[in-house]
């Protein structure tokens, strides 16, 4: 599907821990939303740039598709995650693209704790 290019090429670039070709899946005011603690994780690229760039230089991390859903413009994932090929967590991420197909918000929880 058209709308799912920049999903699909920034979680292809996110488990090769290639920081550039994952930036180009995002508009450049993109927001990134923790919905656990109700903040902002990051507002803009340059902001999501340096996050990402710490997480991929902390080791080797890789993501997985569990379940994707899409409705238009949005793309929700269950994720699993792994750190060095173990279980690491998982995650809800919901993606709401722009009019180019870019994503302009990341909005994740993890579930909060019961």
């Amino acid at each position: 599907m058209e709308n799912l290019r920049s999903v699909e090429g920034q979680l292809a670039a996110y488990n090769s821990h290639d920081l550039e070709g994952y930036l180009v899946h995002f508009t450049d005011d993109v927001t990134g939303w923790d919905l656990d603690r109700e903040a902002e994780l990051f507002s803009g690229k340059s902001a999501m740039a340096g996050i990402y760039r710490k997480l991929f230089d902390e080791g080797v991390i890789f993501c997985e598709i569990a379940n994707r859903m899409v409705l238009g413009r949005t793309v929700i994932d269950h994720e699993r995650l792994f750190k060095s090929g173990t279980p690491s967590g998982e995650a809800i991420v919901m993606y709401s693209l722009a009019e180019d197909g870019l994503i302009q918000r990341m909005r994740i929880t993890r579930g909060k704790p019961q």
